[in-house]
C-alpha cells in the first residue's frame, strides 16, 4: 500500500489534467458543481465536507503545496475516478475484502466502546467517591460473598475503595472472620485485611493532584470491568449462544493441517450465526495484528465467546453512542476503500512491472551518489568477571596481559570462527557490544597491540576489553553488495512510470470535467465552502 501511494502521489505531481469545464457565471454556492466523473456530480459543498472530515496529516500535506486548493481538486477528482474503476471491476463487492471490512469494523468497535464507556466511568466518579478512595486507600481484604451456601465465592486480595461501594461500604464495617448482611441485601464475611503502613499511606496522600488522578483512574477501572462483566453475564443471560462442537473440532483440524475446511454452521446466536468460512476469515485477519491459536480446541471456543461478545458490545454501543458508531462505520468504508485500491494497483501496476538484470545494472552505473560500505573492524573482545578485576590489575602490574586473557570468555555470537571465540568478525560502529563503537573506532588503525578498556558492561555483567585485529576501510558497495537497495530503487521508478500511464488511461476513459470557472472564485480554504 506504501509503494501504491507513493506512486499515486508521484502521478498527481507530473501529470496535467485532461479536464475542463465552466459554468457561465461567477456565482458560487454550495451547491454549484465543481467535479463530473461519469454519471458522478459533486458539488463545492460536498467536496469542502470532505476536506473537513480528511485526517490532519492528510490536510497539512496538500496545503503546503504551491497550489492547494489545485492540488485538492487533483486529489479528489483522481479519487472518484479511482471509486468509478473500483466499482466498474468489481473490487468494493469483493468477499474477501468486504471480510476484511467488516473485521475492521469489529475489532474498532470493541477499542471503541471500551474507551467510550471507560470515560463515562472516569466522568462519573463524584467527590464523595474520591473521599471515600483517600480514606480508605491503604485497605485490601480477602471476603467470602455468601457463605455458608451453594454459591459461596471467596474474593481477594482486593482493594477495597476500588469495590463496588456498597460491598466496600458494608466490608469496611465487619472485624476479620465476622459474617454479616447489609442493608440492600449483601452477604459477606470478611476473611483477612491489610492496612498499608501509615506513612506511605500519608506520601501518597499528600501529592492531592497524583492522588486524585490516581482514584479517578483506579475507580474508574474498576467500575468498568465490574460493568463489562454484568454486560458479558447479560449476554450469557439473554442471548442462546449454540456452538456445534464437532464443527468447532474440524475447523481445529483444519488449521491442524489434518482436514480441508468445511463450510458449515459453527455457531448461531442472536448477535449472529457464522460459517467455519466466516470464522477463518475472521481468525487470518485478527492473526495479522494479534497472538491466536487456531489449533488449539480450547482457544477456538474462547475465541467465539469473544465474537459474541464484541457483537453484543456493538449493539450496546450503538444504544449509548450511535454518532460514534456511525463515524467507524465511515471509516469502514474507507479501509475498504484503500484496501480495493491497494488491489486494483496490484493488478494493473505492480504486477505488471518486471525489474531486469539490465535494469539493476543500469542503475548501478548511473546512481548520482555510491552506496558506500561503512568502515568495519574486527576485535578480540573478552569479558573481566567483576570478581576477576583484581586479576586482571596483576596481569597488567606484571606485563602478563595477553596470557590473562587467553583465560576468560569471548563472545560467541560476534564470533568469525567458532574455534576462536575471542576474535570477532567485522564489526559496524553499532556492532560493537556494550556500545563502545566510539572508542573502538577511535584507536588507529595501527595498533593492534595495545588494549582498550575495560570498560563496565551493565550491573552485574563484568567488565569488556579490547584489542584491535583488522580494519577494512570505508569503501564504495559493488553492485552484489547493493541489489536489494538499487532493486527497489528501479522497481519504485518503474511503478511511478506504470502509475502515470495508467492514469493517463482512466483519465481518457471516464473524461473528468472540473468546472475551473468555479475554483477561481472559491475562497483558499476549503474548509469554508460547506457554508458558501
Amino acid at each position: 500500500m506504501k509503494i501504491f501511494l507513493t506512486s499515486i502521489m508521484a502521478a498527481l505531481a507530473v501529470l496535467v489534467f485532461l479536464i475542463s469545464g465552466c459554468i457561465g457565471s461567477s456565482a458560487v454556492n454550495g451547491d454549484t458543481w465543481l467535479i463530473i466523473v461519469g454519471a458522478d456530480t459533486v458539488t463545492v459543498a460536498e467536496i469542502g465536507d470532505a476536506w473537513n472530515r480528511m485526517n490532519q496529516g492528510n490536510r497539512e500535506y496538500i496545503t503546503r503545496s504551491a497550489d492547494p486548493v489545485g492540488q485538492y481538486i487533483v486529489t479528489y477528482t483522481r479519487k472518484l475516478i479511482l471509486q468509478r474503476e473500483l466499482e466498474s471491476e468489481g473490487y468494493l463487492s469483493d468477499p474477501a475484502i468486504i471480510s476484511m471490512g467488516d473485521s475492521w469494523l469489529r475489532l474498532m468497535t470493541v477499542g471503541a466502546a471500551l474507551d467510550y464507556f471507560l470515560s463515562t466511568a472516569e466522568a462519573a466518579v463524584t467527590a464523595s467517591d474520591l473521599q471515600f478512595y483517600r480514606d480508605h486507600i491503604g485497605k485490601t481484604v480477602w471476603y467470602t460473598l455468601n457463605p455458608g451456601t451453594d454459591s459461596s465465592a471467596f474474593r481477594g486480595p482486593d482493594h477495597l475503595p476500588e469495590l463496588g461501594f456498597e460491598l466496600a461500604l458494608h466490608l469496611d464495617t465487619l472485624s476479620i472472620g465476622q459474617a454479616g448482611s447489609s442493608e440492600s441485601g449483601i452477604i459477606a464475611r470478611l476473611d483477612s485485611a491489610v492496612v498499608t503502613d501509615p506513612a506511605l499511606v500519608a506520601e501518597a496522600l499528600a501529592d492531592t493532584a497524583l492522588c486524585i488522578q490516581m482514584a479517578t483512574d483506579r475507580i474508574a477501572h474498576a467500575r468498568n470491568r465490574r460493568w463489562l462483566n454484568g454486560v458479558r453475564n447479560s449476554m450469557l443471560e439473554e442471548y442462546t449462544i449454540s456452538v456445534d462442537s464437532a464443527a468447532v473440532s474440524r475447523l481445529v483440524d483444519f488449521y491442524s493441517g489434518n482436514g480441508e475446511l468445511i463450510d458449515e454452521i459453527v455457531f448461531e446466536s442472536a448477535v449472529g450465526s457464522w460459517s467455519a468460512a466466516m470464522l477463518r476469515d475472521e481468525i487470518d485477519f485478527r492473526q495479522s495484528r494479534m497472538y491466536v491459536q487456531p489449533t488449539s480446541l480450547t482457544w477456538q471456543f474462547y475465541f467465539i465467546e469473544n465474537l459474541c461478545f464484541s457483537l453484543f458490545l456493538a449493539e450496546t454501543l450503538q444504544q449509548a453512542a450511535p454518532l460514534l458508531l456511525d463515524s467507524l462505520r465511515t471509516e469502514a468504508e474507507s479501509y475498504v476503500f484503500d484496501l480495493a485500491s491497494e488491489k486494483l494497483y496490484d493488478s494493473n501496476v505492480s504486477s505488471q512491472v518486471t525489474v531486469s538484470e539490465s535494469d539493476i545494472e543500469e542503475q548501478y552505473s548511473n546512481l548520482e551518489e555510491p552506496f558506500i560500505i561503512e568502515e568495519m573492524r574486527s576485535v578480540q573482545a573478552v569479558i573481566i568477571p567483576e570478581e576477576n578485576l583484581d586479576g586482571y590489575r596483576t596481569a597488567t602490574d606484571s606485563g602478563s596481559i595477553d596470557d590473562y586473557v587467553l583465560t576468560l570468555n569471548g563472545i560467541a555470537y560476534l564470533a568469525a570462527d567458532s574455534a576462536q571465540p575471542q576474535i570477532t568478525r567485522l564489526l559496524r560502529m553499532s556492532e560493537i557490544p556494550g556500545g563502545f563503537g566510539n572508542e573502538i573506532f577511535l584507536i588507529d588503525r595501527s595498533d593492534t597491540t595495545n588494549w582498550a578498556g575495560p570498560f563496565e558492561l551493565t550491573e552485574g555483567t563484568g567488565y569488556i576489553l579490547f584489542r584491535l585485529i583488522d580494519v577494512v576501510p570505508e569503501r564504495e558497495a559493488l553492485l552484489e553488495e547493493s541489489r536489494i537497495p538499487l532493486e527497489m530503487m528501479v522497481r519504485n521508478r518503474l511503478e511511478e512510470e506504470a502509475t502515470i500511464a495508467w492514469m493517463q488511461q482512466l483519465e481518457l476513459k471516464y473524461e473528468p470535467m472540473v468546472n475551473e470557472e468555479a475554483i477561481e472564485n472559491l475562497p483558499v480554504d476549503p474548509g469554508l465552502w460547506p457554508s458558501l
